[in-house]
């Protein structure tokens, strides 16, 4: 099985460098790509750990998927504001930073 490389200034994963940027990748054995998502290389220890940032933007994503668009939450606050102030905090607590 081919390797991964990781950049090594901002963690891009990729499978096949151009070849003139090869020494800008630490070369890692290949693993399934599922194994190492939210996950960024270590390279003194040759493995993967876990990503803070990663889990953090996975939970704002989360939360502004919930909140829904921009324009419903207008219209939702012209017709009942405490309905949408409800909403919002159901939605943050379900989504703790």
């Amino acid at each position: 099985m081919a390797n991964l490389y990781v950049h090594k200034q901002h963690g891009g994963i990729v499978e096949f460098p151009e070849p003139e940027d090869i020494y800008n990748y630490y070369t890692v054995p290949h693993r399934p790509l599922s194994e190492v998502v939210g996950k960024r290389y270590n390279p003194d220890s040759e493995d993967w750990e876990p990503c803070p940032a990663y889990a953090e933007a996975l939970v704002y994503a989360q939360r502004r998927a919930e909140y829904g668009p921009i324009g419903e939450q207008l219209d939702e606050i012209y017709h009942d504001i405490e309905a949408w102030k409800a909403r919002i905090a159901a939605v943050k607590a379900a989504n703790p930073k």
